[in-house]
């Protein structure tokens, strides 16, 4: 389902015992119950995901995701690994995620749905998140000025008490609660995610089924099983060289949001105490034409992660009458990619995928959501907080509450 190609597997043997102790901190957080991530497979009640897909499915025309961070992010990436980035050209409900305030996006959603027709996902694990909030509160006067009810139009997942939970339960909108130690960028296979991919057609229990087909080998302590530590440890291993930069390099265009859902992941849980969790996104082979010169020849500096798709659902032969398919080029331009950064010294390996099936995708949201766990304990970080965010939130909100002094979305 998913196996990982090193260049060097001798670099294991440098750093015995940082893997051990990164092994050990790691499974003290999850036997104590304070990292969860790992159990989404059964914390997560199916039935209950399986009973609101079937209430409401067929009855809507749009879903609008209002979101931000990882309350949106990992949707788009699995929507597009296993439906296609043209999912809204070709398939209804149509997906919307509204995870800015930018008020030319907010106009464009309004022109584009039916809000007769249209159902929201309001996420916010805090329930404080200011821009969901105020999407909320936008979105929710045009629901009523329609004349509609809040509870065939929204449902809220939030964690448990906070002010979005009491809000659902004053409007008689239904709601979800996410596990406590369960951060939001980890929370993609959580009813975070699941509800609303449920109602866009993806097999949720799949995706489940992909995690409790690797956990046991992801929680093994035995380096050569454990393919998301050796994943770790070739990132560690690269930082002691000073290589500062990562370039996640999917070949596969439906994987580009994959990409900035692990960027998310890798930065937030990473970039603390001047470690350089700098992580950039390229596809192949479109990126092959803007961005190879610089990896080849430009400084060698980054640790490249490249992503190979084995079969693809659909892989068309270029000429009707000869054997070479659009997937054949693809493969090949990802080797002769690999082979020249490699002549250059570059530092590289590769995720294999045996297909892009919903089991599959499971199985690689939680490699990467364990590599960044292990790989915060090799740094001796806590992967699961995220301090300069709250600062930013802080501040902004202290100014708007200055200027705004009676708004009720404070």
């Amino acid at each position: 389902m998913i196996s990982l190609h090193i260049q060097d597997s001798h670099i294991f043997e440098n750093y015995t015992s940082q893997i051990q102790k990164a092994h050990q901190n790691f499974s003290h957080l999850y036997t104590n119950g304070s990292v969860l991530f790992p159990d989404v497979d059964v914390l997560v009640e199916r039935e209950k995901i399986e009973a609101f897909a079937r209430e409401r499915q067929g009855k809507y025309d749009s879903i609008v995701l209002l979101g931000i961070g990882g309350s949106a992010l990992g949707v788009r990436a699995i929507l597009d690994a296993v439906k296609g980035k043209y999912y809204n050209n070709l398939s209804t409900p149509k997906l919307f995620i509204c995870d800015n305030v930018d008020p030319g996006e907010i106009s464009d959603i309004v022109s584009a749905i039916d809000i007769s027709k249209t159902f929201f996902f309001v996420i916010s694990k805090s329930g404080s998140t200011l821009e969901t909030l105020s999407v909320y509160e936008f979105f929710k006067e045009r629901v009523q000025e329609a004349g509609l009810p809040f509870g065939d139009h929204f449902v809220v997942i939030t964690g448990e008490n906070s002010k979005l939970h009491k809000e659902a339960a004053s409007q008689g909108i239904e709601y979800f609660f996410l596990e406590e130690n369960i951060g939001g960028r980890f929370s993609v296979l959580t009813y975070i995610g699941l509800l609303p991919l449920s109602l866009l057609g993806v097999d949720v229990c799949a995706l489940l089924d992909g995690v409790t087909h690797v956990k046991k080998r992801f929680l093994s302590s035995d380096i050569q099983e454990n393919t998301a530590l050796q994943s770790a440890l070739v990132q560690f291993d690269a930082y002691q060289s000073n290589i500062e930069n990562t370039v996640f390099f999917p070949y596969a265009s439906n994987l580009k949001s994959l990409g900035f859902w692990y960027k998310q992941l890798f930065g937030e849980s990473l970039g603390k105490n001047n470690i350089p969790a700098n992580l950039f996104v390229s596809v192949g082979t479109t990126d092959q034409h803007s961005d190879l010169q610089l990896f080849v020849e430009g400084k060698n500096d980054k640790l490249f992660l490249f992503l190979e798709v084995e079969n693809f659902r659909h892989n068309p032969k270029v000429l009707r009458d000869e054997a070479i398919t659009f997937g054949d080029i693809l493969g090949i331009s990802c080797y002769g990619t690999k082979k020249a950064l490699t002549q250059k010294g570059r530092k590289n390996s590769t995720i294999s995928l045996e297909n892009l099936l919903e089991q599959t995708i499971g199985a690689l949201i939680v490699f990467f959501e364990f590599q960044v766990a292990y790989l915060g304990e090799l740094l001796g970080i806590n992967a699961y907080d995220q301090p300069g965010v709250e600062a930013s939130k802080k501040i902004s909100k202290q100014k708007l509450q200055e200027k705004f002094i009676s708004s009720k979305l404070f």
